[in-house]
């Protein structure tokens, strides 16, 4: 880094976002300016007068910059300057020696020495060390004063216990102190002529409080010292506050007002000079930030120079971490960014905002009127979300939030939360990447495309992104949605065929994907229910649109085809996918889809009794179906309805199969019980699932009923699983079927009821 040495040596800016400046040339807020009219203030001031200056401003306005530029200047004129930084010290000594090493750094640099003529001497050193002795007697003696303040005694009273207390004890040392500054006054005289010390003491109320006043004290005792001048960078109402909460001083304000006799506050820039920033500002920042969207929210960023830049590098900093994922086509920049300013200021807020479904509704929706009418919407969350903001913050608050509504051209909820959220769960697979990873594939062969998505599926199977390859895969059938609906909008058939090649383009790619096993496998499969629905879905969607019949024949058969080979795919999934799989559709679309609709439906359905059918065999495999943590709705219509796949002679068939094992699995006899049981329940207590007069149905289909009341007497039974159905069994004999042939029950079970009853 260069080290400044004259106007036109431009110190190379730091990386950091709160660097301060130092070169006037590089000012765009005009503080070089202001800084110049401070120093010729100085400079048309006698060299006897005394001088401590004070920049005023809260954190980030430019305080340090301003003190850079009039050092810049102090140096030009060849004056000797020090910088000294109290905040860095936590004890009053280090401190004091900080103080004084500064300056014998400053007056030796100036004088072209390691060590200069002051140092050697130990003339401030000295001096320091008398006012050392001074400030907590003069500490402790306002204590006493104070502390009358609040007694009995009067002004008058109050105002004669000062002055003993100045003339026993402060008088005394104060003489001595006298005749040591004016050693260093006589020292200073030789030493600069007709030059002045400038002595920068930059963020003195960020120091520590004991630190804060000891140095306020000091300034006090010297600041009569000739061709010295003070300049303090400082926040008045922080450091008063400070004094006055810590130190215990009432009078906080006129304190710093009898110490800093020359006081300059920095001047708001103008409208312009922020602009001249933000141009200037731009220019460092990330090549994709967008600058429009930027531009577009330019009177609504902080007017204050520190945050303006932090946030603009914080802007830049996300697009090169990761907003660079995204086309620009992709997201709401000026929303993004608005919602970025919410987040720095408020970020409770912004919580509030993306957990209440309501308030993003309203947004998204642009239900919001901008009137605050106290019973409007706006009002009424408006006060909900700023429950905890500072009042005077709470109007930049509200600005805020009414620019993010109008600015949202959002009608999804979600998507508006998605760019609240973009930070902590940014998209898993962007549009960019998609067209940038499709394009890769289409440039490919078919093997290639296969193993260039297995490869794929691997490294993001080892890095735990499986959620990433499910994006891509219901991406494929999004961009495909758009694609037909551009075609339904095309002016011309060369336009629509064009599209349309894209489309077919997606499907060779979904083709592919069909056949690679990995997106199938396993106990949580790539390929899920929520895909199928996607593309199912999106191929139901379009399988109206069959005029003219040259343009779309082609893609309605390959849609025919996926759909198929996909059930086949599914197959291991069919019970979750029946859950979802239906038609709402007002416009009957339906129907030009019914037929493979139905063959589809009914290859799930097969799929499923499979699976029932393997049940049986399993420890508490119909349990499970009843009181398992899932619906198992699919599985339960098929058990319950007299219409289902589930009865007819191939099923018949494989029970009876299933009835021989009995003897062999004791699983087997507990599942059949279990089923019949549930059946009997049915006919006197409300499912869900079925009502009364579908099981009565059941409970005449003979053949059916047959087998599987076979199944459960096969096996002998305590009493009490008996006379669970015993009771339900002659409601069912007698009053609903009136046959008395129905379930007919072994000598073992009579004799158990029967026992029973001489028993009792």
């Amino acid at each position: 880094m260069q080290v400044m040495k004259g106007k036109n040596d431009i110190k190379e800016l730091g990386t950091g976002i709160d660097d301060p400046l130092e070169n006037p040339a590089e000012d765009c807020l005009d503080r070089s300016a202001f800084a110049k009219r401070i120093f010729e203030i100085t400079e048309g001031t006698p060299l006897s007068t005394n001088m401590t200056i004070g920049i005023h401003g809260a954190w980030g306005s430019g305080k340090t910059t301003t003190m850079n530029f009039l050092r810049f200047y102090c140096k030009e004129a060849g004056h000797p300057v020090a910088l000294y930084t109290p905040w860095q010290f936590h004890d009053k000594k280090e401190a004091w020696k900080g103080f004084v090493s500064s300056i014998d750094k400053g007056i030796a640099k100036w004088q072209g020495k390691k060590i200069g003529s002051l140092k050697k001497q130990n003339i401030f050193k000295r001096c320091l060390q008398k006012i050392r002795k001074i400030i907590p007697i003069a500490r402790e003696s306002n204590t006493i004063i104070n502390g009358f303040t609040d007694s009995e005694y009067t002004g008058a009273a109050i105002t004669a216990i000062g002055k003993v207390v100045d003339t026993l004890i402060l008088a005394p040392l104060e003489g001595l102190l006298e005749q040591t500054k004016q050693k260093v006054q006589d020292e200073l005289n030789k030493v600069l002529k007709d030059k002045r010390l400038f002595i920068f003491i930059d963020d003195l109320d960020r120091a520590d409080p004991d630190i804060l006043y000891d140095h306020l004290m000091l300034l006090n005792e010297i600041v009569n010292l000739n061709r010295c001048v003070y300049v303090i960078g400082l926040d008045v109402e922080v450091a008063s506050q400070v004094l006055k909460n810590k130190i215990g001083l009432i009078d906080s304000k006129e304190f710093l007002e009898k110490i800093i006799n020359w006081s300059f506050s920095l001047p708001l820039p103008t409208d312009f000079e922020w602009q001249e920033l933000l141009d200037k500002e731009i220019e460092n920042l990330d090549k994709n930030v967008k600058r429009d969207a930027l531009c577009s929210i330019f009177s609504y960023l902080p007017k204050n120079p520190r945050k303006f830049k932090h946030f603009l590098r914080y802007i830049s900093a996300l697009h090169k971490s990761f907003l660079n994922r995204f086309a620009d086509h992709e997201l709401n920049w000026k929303l993004l960014y608005l919602a970025q300013l919410i987040r720095i200021e408020f970020s409770e807020v912004l919580e509030k905002i993306i957990n209440k479904k309501e308030i993003l509704e309203h947004i998204s929706f642009g239900s919001l009127s901008l009137n605050e009418d106290k019973n409007s919407n706006l009002t009424q969350w408006l006060a909900e979300i700023s429950k905890d903001v500072e009042e005077n913050k709470k109007d930049r608050l509200t600005m805020l939030c009414k620019e993010v509504i109008k600015s949202v051209g959002i009608t999804d909820p979600e998507e508006l939360k998605n760019h609240f959220l973009v930070i902590e769960s940014p998209e898993l697979f962007t549009w960019k990447e998609y067209n940038t990873f499709k394009k890769e594939l289409l440039s490919l062969s078919d093997t290639e495309i296969t193993r260039k998505i297995t490869d794929f599926i691997k490294r993001a199977s080892k890095d735990k992104q499986i959620e990433r390859i499910r994006e891509f895969i219901k991406m494929l059938f999004r961009e495909r949605d758009k694609l037909l609906s551009q075609v339904a909008d095309a002016i011309d058939q060369e336009e629509m065929n064009l599209i349309l090649n894209d489309a077919k383009d997606i499907m060779r790619i979904c083709f592919l994907l069909l056949d690679i096993n990995d997106i199938f496998e396993k106990h949580n499969p790539i390929f899920n229910p929520e895909i199928f629905k996607t593309w199912y879905g999106n191929i139901v969607e379009w399988a109206h649109f069959k005029n003219p019949k040259e343009t779309y024949i082609e893609i309605r058969q390959q849609e025919i085809a996926l759909a198929k080979k996909l059930t086949l795919k599914m197959a291991p999934q069919a019970s979750l996918i029946l859950e979802t799989l239906q038609f709402d559709d007002p416009q009957d679309r339906r129907k030009s889809f019914e037929i493979t609709h139905n063959e589809i439906k009914e290859t799930f359905e097969k799929a499923v009794v499979e699976q029932i059918l393997d049940r049986f065999r399993r420890s508490n495999g119909i349990k499970e179906l009843m009181e398992g943590s899932r619906p198992y709705r699919a599985e339960k219509r098929l058990l319950f309805h007299v219409n289902s796949l589930f009865l007819n002679e191939a099923v018949y068939n494989r029970l009876r199969e299933i009835v021989q094992e009995v003897s062999k699995n004791p699983y087997i006899h507990e599942n059949f019980y279990e089923y019949v049981y549930t059946l009997f329940y049915a006919t006197t207590n409300h499912l869900d699932y079925t009502d009364k007069e579908e099981v009565i149905k059941l409970l005449k289909e003979k053949e059916f009923i047959t087998i599987i009341w076979n199944a459960v007497i096969s096996r002998r039974m305590n009493l009490r699983a008996i006379g669970s159905l015993e009771k339900k069994r002659k409601i069912i004999i007698v009053d609903l079927l009136k046959d008395e042939n129905a379930f007919p029950v072994p000598e073992w079970w009579e004799k158990e009821l029967r026992d029973a009853k001489d028993r009792n």
